[in-house]
């Protein structure tokens, strides 16, 4: 990111976050140390990462606490059935 564009990133938090709009910020660790959802009429397929982020994939975030990968497995896949969704992306955090 080019230091301008950080200065008016830094700028614009801190001001939401005086604001009370921005709550709390985090760092995703690259896709390859992840893991895909895929919900289909055959069940739930799982991918390891790296795999491909397209903003079709982005709406929104929903953000759980586990100690590795496969305790936080079990909430991405209860979260994939209760909603119907199409896929699920788990990621750890900096």
């Amino acid at each position: 990111m080019p230091a301008a564009t950080r200065t008016q990133f830094t700028r614009l938090l801190d001001e939401t976050t005086r604001s009370g709009v921005h709550l709390v910020t985090e760092t995703m660790r690259p896709s390859r140390r992840g893991r895909r959802y895929r919900n289909s009429r055959d069940g739930i397929s799982i991918f390891d990462g790296p795999f491909v982020e397209t903003k079709e994939l982005l709406a929104g975030y929903i953000v759980v606490s586990g100690a590795s990968l496969e305790e936080a497995e079990r909430w991405a896949l209860q979260y994939i059935e209760a909603v119907e969704a199409d896929e699920v992306d788990l990621r750890e955090l900096e």
